[in-house]
């Protein structure tokens, strides 16, 4: 017959495991940086893409539908801060009243890139329409991140758009 014999040193010593704990928190200190500026990156990103979209689709729905479409800031207290939106101005105001027709709004979820129209006539709004003299498009988008401009969105009076970063 076979005997069992039993171990008692089964398991890790305290030395083992704080050894394991110290590697991997330093690693996680280490990658930590890494993944913040992978995350501020792919944030940028998206919302170059967002703008860029909203930009095109705007133009090409002043054209097809021959009416006046705003691009604006959500509010006009904190402008493009907390997101943009497009709408059909009915009433010519270019701010968003009932009158008008809400198409599209995009909310930022996170604040950490901060957006800024500089037009040539407004930094408030951007109207697309089909009459080329009504349109007022002339500028550029900025994206910045702790006061540094990381992109800008440059826009000339046919619509079109050129992304520097």
């Amino acid at each position: 017959m076979r005997q069992c014999s039993f171990s008692l040193n089964k398991g890790f010593t305290i030395i083992e495991v704080l050894t394991t704990v110290v590697i991997i928190s330093g690693l996680f200190f280490i990658l930590m940086p890494l993944g913040q500026s992978f995350f501020s990156k792919n944030l940028l990103e998206k919302r170059v893409n967002s703008i860029s979209k909203a930009i095109k689709f705007a133009r090409n729905k002043a054209v097809l539908d021959g009416k006046n479409i705003v691009l604006s800031g959500i509010n006009d207290k904190d402008g493009w801060l907390s997101g943009m939106q497009m709408f059909i101005d009915n009433t010519g105001n270019y701010h968003f009243e009932p009158g008008d027709e809400m198409i599209r709004k995009w909310q930022w979820e996170q604040r950490i890139i901060k957006v800024s129209w500089h037009g040539f006539s407004s930094d408030n709004y951007l109207l697309f329409s089909n009459k080329l003299k009504k349109s007022v498009l002339n500028g550029y988008f900025s994206l910045s991140q702790n006061n540094k401009v990381k992109s800008k969105i440059i826009l000339n009076r046919l619509g079109r758009l050129r992304i520097e970063n």
